[in-house]
């Protein structure tokens, strides 16, 4: 009889203590992650420039790595002179342009008097019939000089376009920060050649902090995009944790088995659901790889010996 009065009140512990555990707003365990970004070369070249060693803080437009730029420059200014020289033909026809224009204009006026001459029968008609030629030829010359000037004009232009496509290229060889954060990897050292797309550094965002966690269907429905839930981890002194707000951001619409290297407090067996939340983390509090918990609600985050404590009390 004794025995049966013992299990029973080992079974009323673990009922009670689960219970407990539903009502303390425990949602899951995580590892705090970084919203990470890797930065490519987007053009190839020996890397002559870089700044910064894994671990060290970066700023957003911060300048991390530069490609060499040498051959890019030679074209540029290669294309500098193409550009120049274009400019001197067209200046030339323009010229050439406005000398022919003047001639038209003198033939026009010479062929009108001989007209006027040959009708008064002072001038033969075949020197009215020559001029007005000649008019007439001069003009197309002119046409002719303005379809050159208009080629030329449009050879500028493809230069001008080529030019702005090196300086654009130039400029994507400067490798910079695209936000606050932590290099995380350095793949390339400086004097070593990489290619388009090639990695060259990974970035870890520090002001915004990840944690994915798993909770059971049962539970699913407490949690909703945009919900405010908390981070919480140990200190030094176990009785300040510390914890900060987060965002759930993700709902994972599928149900998956519960991995094995995950920690819950929920039975290993059956299906859960993963939730994944952004925290704000502008004092870099949160580090990558820092074990956390998740909790619904602020309130109820207590030290976990202090909520063993209570329960043993209740019980």
């Amino acid at each position: 009889m004794n025995r049966i009065k013992i299990i029973f009140i080992i079974t009323l512990i673990v009922i009670t203590g689960c219970i407990q555990k539903d009502k303390d707003g425990f949602l899951g365990s995580s590892v705090i992650e970084t919203v990470t970004t890797t930065l490519s070369a987007a053009s190839g070249g020996e890397l002559v420039f870089m700044d910064v060693t894994e671990g060290a803080k970066v700023s957003a437009g911060q300048s991390i790595a530069m490609i060499d730029t040498v051959l890019l420059h030679l074209k540029l200014k290669e294309l500098g002179a193409a550009e120049m020289e274009l400019r001197l033909q067209r200046n030339a026809l323009i010229a050439e342009k406005g000398s022919l224009e003047q001639n038209v204009k003198g033939l026009k006026r010479e062929s009108e008097r001989a007209g006027t001459l040959a009708q008064k029968g002072a001038a033969p008609m075949q020197r009215k019939d020559d001029l007005e030629t000649q008019y007439s030829s001069s003009e197309y010359k002119v046409s002719s000089v303005g379809y050159k000037i208009a080629a030329l004009a449009a050879q500028e232009e493809n230069l001008s376009s080529k030019r702005e496509q090196i300086r654009y290229q130039i400029e994507k060889s400067k490798i910079v920060s695209p936000e606050n954060g932590i290099v995380l990897t350095v793949y390339k050292r400086r004097g070593e050649v990489v290619g388009p797309g090639n990695p060259v550094v990974e970035i870890g965002a520090f002001d915004t902090v990840r944690v994915d966690f798993f909770v059971p269907q049962t539970a699913l429905a407490e949690i909703k995009t945009g919900m405010q839930v908390f981070v919480r981890c140990d200190t030094e002194d176990k009785s300040a944790p510390v914890f900060a707000p987060a965002y759930v951001s993700w709902i994972n619409n599928e149900a998956e088995f519960t991995p094995e290297n995950i920690q819950t407090r929920e039975s290993r067996n059956g299906l859960v659901f993963k939730v994944q939340a952004l925290a704000p983390n502008p004092e870099g509090v949160l580090m990558r790889g820092m074990p956390v918990e998740i909790w619904k609600n602020k309130s109820e985050i207590r030290n976990p010996k202090q909520r063993r404590n209570k329960s043993e009390i209740q019980n």
